[in-house]
């Protein structure tokens, strides 16, 4: 977990980013927001500047209106499924001046940071995927996220759309380049890190990577021409 006090005028980034690496997606709940509020509340203490508002990037599925967790069965915080994360943690902020809560999917934060401050920031009509054990995606017209209309999926996801019988989710993520590995090899990998690491002396790994760039294509081409993006962005550990 990572936070920073942001001056959301300029775009400033005052003092320290404050990381904490022990988070773990599998502890009880309690366990989970007693890691979270430590986290705000040394950066806010640290910063010595008046925080009244913490925006909070999360994975969906998520009530981002609401700020109550709806991830199930997925292995990663299951704990705090049906939980208001905005009550949860104010008590452990308020005294330090916390007010407000706002929740974001951590795909669409990733897509406004490149475009406010990142490297899209000149761009006009932005396409962004985010590859890795999911599929995240957001698209942003002049400095803004676009979650309805006609020239982007519902949400502005695509996880959930079709390719080729199945789900995008299924096609693009770790998960598959895994599975492609091993029906090629008939040897089982633990993650897609592991198969780009053998792509230098193997060429069945090599084959992994150019099959999935071109599905990718594939796939990406007709909802970035309905979107009339100018900038296609690609971001997560893939």
């Amino acid at each position: 977990m990572s936070s920073a006090v942001v001056n959301l005028d300029t775009g400033e980034i005052y003092r320290d980013i404050v990381v904490t690496d022990d988070v773990d997606c599998h502890a009880n709940a309690q366990r989970i927001i007693d890691i979270w509020v430590g986290n705000i509340r040394s950066l806010i203490i640290r910063s010595g500047i008046s925080v009244g508002r913490v925006g909070f990037a999360f994975p969906g599925p998520f009530d981002y209106a609401n700020g109550v967790s709806l991830i199930s069965g997925v292995r990663k915080f299951d704990s705090i499924y049906g939980i208001n994360v905005s009550e949860s943690m104010y008590s452990g902020l308020s005294d330090i001046g916390v007010t407000e809560f706002r929740y974001v999917n951590d795909a669409s934060a990733f897509a406004l940071g490149e475009c406010l401050g990142g490297a899209a920031k000149n761009a006009d009509r932005v396409m962004v995927l985010t590859l890795g054990t999911g599929l995240g995606s957001g698209f942003v017209c002049h400095r803004n996220l676009i979650e309805s209309g006609d020239e982007v999926p519902a949400n502005g996801w695509v996880y959930c759309l079709d390719f080729r019988g199945a789900i995008a989710d299924d096609a693009f993520t770790s998960r598959w380049i895994v599975g492609r590995y091993s029906e090629l090899s008939g040897n089982m990998l633990e993650g897609a890190r592991e198969v780009a690491d053998r792509c230098e002396s193997d060429e069945l790994a090599k084959l992994v990577f150019d099959e999935y760039g071109c599905r990718l294509a594939d796939f990406i081409v007709p909802i970035f021409d309905r979107f009339k993006g100018d900038t296609l962005l690609l971001g997560g550990n893939i």
